[in-house]
Formats: C-alpha cells, structure tokens, sequence
C-alpha cells in the first residue's frame, strides 16, 4: 500500500478521477505500470457494483491488467488475511502501511471484531464509526 484515498458522498465518477490523479501525482508515473483493483463488491449484481467498475474504467482507472478485482472470498477470510499481514500469531508483522495513509491505518487500529460470550466472532463489533 503506498497511497490512501478517502471520500464520502461522492459519485463513482468522481471518486475514479480523483483516486487516478492522486495515485499518478504520488507515483510520478501513469497507472499503465501499475498495478490496479477494486473491492470485490464491484462485481456484484447489483446497481452499485457494474456502476463503480464501469465508472472507474471510464475514468481511465486501469493498470497494466485493466481494472482487477481481488479478494473474491468471504469476508472472514479477507479480515483473517490481513489479521494475519499485521501481526500473526507469532508476532510476525508482515504488512507494512506508509504513515502518511493515515486514513487506513486509523480503522485498523480501531478494529475489533465481536466477541459473545468470551468467544471472537468472524465479523466486526458493530458500531466502530467514524471508520
């Protein structure tokens, strides 16, 4: 991870452009060299997820292997994977975040998944806004 990007109320359109110009002015190169995905909810069948791919590909927001989608699992194995990336269970840290991408690292220093009945649940505690 070298850059983050945060919006809210913001139209996928919008969102695509502003994502490519911030990524080709930290990177200095254009996003042909790079290496570009989207949560795996864009390919939803839903009104949302055919709009934010579609949007994102309009706005030039594509890498040398166009628009990719990654992490097409469940959930729980997305969270365990980057669960296991920060600190596993030897305490290996295997995933390091720049510290200018402060609006990643501020969820994940406040996540906490669920726990009842003194046993960790596979989702998060709800609610942990404003992340």
């Amino acid at each position: 991870m070298f850059a983050d990007y945060f919006a809210e109320e913001v139209g996928a359109k919008a969102n695509a452009t502003a994502i490519r110009r911030h990524s080709e002015q930290l990177s200095g190169v254009g996003l042909l060299r790079a290496w570009v995905s989207m949560d795996p909810a864009g390919n939803a069948r839903t009104a949302v997820g055919p709009t934010a791919r579609g949007e994102s590909e309009r706005a030039g927001l594509r890498g040398r292997n166009g628009l990719e989608s990654r992490g097409a699992g469940k959930d729980a194995d997305g969270r365990q994977l980057v669960e296991a990336l920060l600190r596993s269970a030897d305490g290996t840290v295997s995933l390091t975040i720049h510290p200018r991408c402060r609006h990643l690292i501020q969820p994940l220093e406040s996540y906490t998944r669920a726990k009842r009945a003194n046993q960790w649940l596979d989702y998060p505690e709800d609610p942990q806004y404003p992340h």
